[in-house]
């Protein structure tokens, strides 16, 4: 897991590897509904933790500023 500090809590809403379900409305205003699956991994298993907003051990905060 690679976390951006030590308050960080891991979940899919915040992993690189979350594919975001973003909804636009009729005016083209998008909103983000949340993570709806998992980028990195196509098993079942990796989709349904991403869809619950769960994380796995390959978490990778998007906070984290690579030098």
């Amino acid at each position: 897991m690679k976390l951006c500090g030590e308050g960080c809590t891991p979940c899919c809403d915040f992993c690189i590897y979350s594919i975001r379900d973003i909804w636009v409305d009729e005016n083209g205003w998008e909103s983000d509904q949340g993570p709806e699956g998992c980028a990195k991994y196509n098993d079942e298993a990796h989709q349904d933790i991403a869809f619950y907003n769960s994380f796995c051990e390959d978490f990778h905060c998007f906070r984290i500023k690579e030098k």
